[in-house]
């Protein structure tokens, strides 16, 4: 039996990073089973919290940001790191791999996708192995459900990084900052 991926809003509250209120980021979270994958994975205490981790898919970062990380998973572009391993997790502030970020490795047959050996990583070793694995089991999906759930998200990204659609949206930002709307 084939696991079953889908893409639900998640949510990383930072307000113990941040003194005077809450930092809150809101993102695609991935869901296997109608189940978080935050909640499947669990990760060392000594490692950043997971609960701070984001996906890329967000509305407050560039389209482009949220589309190459597509790319990635969709295996049209290679991984973040060297070993081409994606990252799915990265530092809800800045995205920054050098934080630290939730990686998979990635091995696609043409009936299904496995997401296996999921780790914590950085792009260069830090006093200690490459990878810290901390889930062993893998994830297999057929892969045309997988394909169809990151396209249509995908083709989201790529409507909204049309020169119209960025304009539209500095405009909008610009009114709400002088509060007139």
């Amino acid at each position: 039996m084939k696991d079953a991926i889908r893409l639900a809003p998640g949510s990383s509250s930072l307000d113990r990073m941040q003194p005077d209120g809450e930092y809150r980021v809101d993102f695609y979270d991935v869901l296997v089973n109608d189940r978080s994958l935050r909640e499947l994975i669990v990760v060392p205490e000594e490692l950043a919290p997971l609960e701070f981790g984001a996906t890329s898919l967000r509305d407050d970062l560039s389209p482009r940001v949220a589309i190459e990380q597509l790319d990635q998973l969709l295996g049209r572009k290679s991984g973040d790191f060297s070993d081409g391993r994606v990252a799915l997790y990265l530092c809800p502030i800045d995205g920054d791999l050098w934080c630290g970020a939730v990686s998979v490795e990635i091995e696609r047959t043409p009936k299904s996708v496995t997401w296996q050996k999921l780790g914590w990583q950085t792009p260069e070793p830090l006093d200690g192995p490459d990878i810290d694995l901390f889930y062993n089991e893998s994830f297999t999906f057929d892969r045309r459900q997988y394909e169809d759930v990151f396209e249509a998200l995908r083709s989201r990204y790529v409507e909204r990084a049309s020169p119209s659609a960025v304009v539209s949206d500095f405009v909008r930002r610009c009114l709400r900052r002088l509060k007139l709307i």
